[in-house]
């Protein structure tokens, strides 16, 4: 059986390079699987800080995430996760707004050899920083994650950014760190 793989992502670079049966698996089931509410609460969480970066009060942001996902299963709950992990993220978000934000989501596509990637990166900013954002209730696994680094390199094949950070939010504090992909 060929895989129709339109693009690939960072994330299926490495489960490939893990185990590219499992790369096999992931790409041919075909199942109905609902975003969790983790992953619900991050994507929200990550909506509601690009409307802040785009000049939106956080009331604004709030209320137009609400409105994109509010049929969304666990949305309740993954709203209540989301702001929490704002407010941890606030005072952070505050210093982005103060030294300027020229993308957000911004979409990175590369393409070699007739494989195209795909993703998106988090934040850019006028002093030329690169930052992905990453929710999580556990800070159990020590910092950064080899997998964020990787996703980060690829990112840095672009020529948007000087140094590249991780901003590791839970719901009690936020670990930023630089990394060199």
């Amino acid at each position: 059986m060929r895989l129709d793989i339109k693009y690939l992502s960072a994330s299926s670079i490495l489960l490939y390079s893990k185990c590219p049966y499992a790369f096999y698996l992931k790409n041919t089931i075909q199942e109905d699987v609902e975003e969790s509410k983790a992953q619900l609460g991050g994507s929200i969480f990550h909506r509601i800080i690009e409307l802040r970066l785009t000049g939106h009060s956080k009331e604004e942001a709030v209320g137009i995430a609400t409105q994109e996902f509010i049929t969304k299963p666990f949305f309740a709950e993954a709203l209540k996760d989301a702001l929490e992990f704002y407010l941890s993220y606030e005072p952070h978000l505050q210093n982005l707004l103060s030294e300027g934000v020229i993308a957000t989501e911004k979409e990175f596509i590369l393409e070699i050899d007739g494989i195209t990637i795909k993703g998106y990166i988090d934040i850019i900013t006028a002093k030329r920083k690169m930052i992905d954002l990453k929710t999580s209730r556990k800070n159990s696994r020590p910092l950064p994650d080899f997998k964020h680094v990787f996703q980060m390199s690829v990112y840095a094949l672009t020529s948007d950014a000087d140094t590249y950070h991780l901003h590791y939010i839970f719901p009690n504090h936020t670990d930023l760190i630089q990394v060199k992909p």
